[in-house]
């Protein structure tokens, strides 16, 4: 049996990871026991590294995890293949438009009303063109 012990907001959680069989594990979070299937894992900051724990844990080696925005605690799961990827929103894209669009609008110049930032996949594929030591 592995446990873990996470503060998320303030709340603690005791959680253990008692036994798999399949894709189902038998997990127990604060005294109450769950039966979860493990599939596809989206988990969201600040907490996207306990589904690559629990399924290392679980000897799983198959499942598809995905974290959101580049976090920087998350992308070394990416780099070494125990998380699938995650979604960049690229923070500093965004506030480089926003800036340009300030300084546009301060002379005067028309400027767009939506502005479109693409979100990037990075995956261990394209790791190395990013700088993951910060918030992508």
């Amino acid at each position: 049996m592995k446990e873990y012990k996470f503060k998320i907001n303030g709340n603690e959680y005791n959680v253990a990871i008692n036994s798999t069989e399949g894709n189902i594990a038998d997990v127990t979070v604060n005294g109450v026991s769950y039966q979860v299937e493990m599939d596809n894992v989206l988990p969201a900051a600040p907490v996207q590294a306990a589904p690559v724990q629990a399924a290392q844990a679980a000897g799983k080696e198959d499942l598809v995890i995905y974290g959101v925005d580049g976090n920087p605690d998350f992308m070394g799961y990416v780099a070494d293949g125990s998380a699938t990827a995650s979604a960049a929103q690229q923070p500093s894209v965004i506030g480089q438009k926003a800036l340009d669009a300030a300084i546009d609008t301060l002379d005067g110049k028309e400027v767009e009303h939506d502005q479109v930032v693409d979100v990037v996949l990075i995956n261990k594929d394209n790791i190395a063109d990013f700088d993951v030591t910060d918030w992508q």
